[in-house]
């Protein structure tokens, strides 16, 4: 293998890892906006939120590793395979951690289940933004072009938490 190609590998893994990360945050946080939705009658529960994030996020990235290894594999690419896909795909079930984090954080304080669940989801703007600034340094972005890739990151987040005062 020539250092261009191992070069080109190792770029489009580290592409494939950090877009995993970003649309994990961005999964987990729509789930806990819809599960923390107390508008059924009953109150929102963390642990509930957190079981159906993981579940959902978990679905998500078999449903993508598995659909990219077939497609791969139609598209004349016999050695793709599934379980690498799915190894590729992992940082997108890894991506729910940080926000279980702060809603298990939150709840340890004393905060309620909804608090915590919205303090998750206020933290993802966090999450991402903090990939932004990961992806900006990797490019060597300085000055505004940084700060616009921190933004853009954490807008995705914004999103979401747009729709939780929505929903309530």
């Amino acid at each position: 293998m020539t250092p261009e190609v191992e070069d080109r590998e190792v770029i489009e893994a580290e592409a494939e890892r950090l877009g995993g990360a970003i649309y994990g945050t961005i999964v987990t946080a729509g789930v806990l906006v819809a599960a923390g939705d107390p508008s059924g009658g009953a109150p929102a529960d963390a642990v509930d939120a957190g079981i159906y994030a993981v579940v959902t996020t978990a679905v998500f990235w078999l449903a993508h590793g598995l659909s990219h290894a077939l497609a791969r594999r139609a598209a004349g690419h016999p050695e793709a395979t599934a379980r690498a896909a799915l190894r590729r795909d992992w940082p997108m079930v890894a991506g729910t951690g940080p926000l279980l984090a702060i809603m298990a954080v939150a709840s340890l304080l004393g905060a309620s289940d909804e608090s915590a669940i919205s303090a998750a989801v206020w933290g993802s703007m966090v999450v991402l933004g903090l990939l932004g600034l990961d992806i900006a340094r990797r490019e060597g972005a300085s000055g505004m072009g940084a700060v616009l890739t921190v933004l853009a990151c954490a807008a995705l987040g914004g999103l979401l938490v747009l729709l939780k005062v929505i929903v309530h």
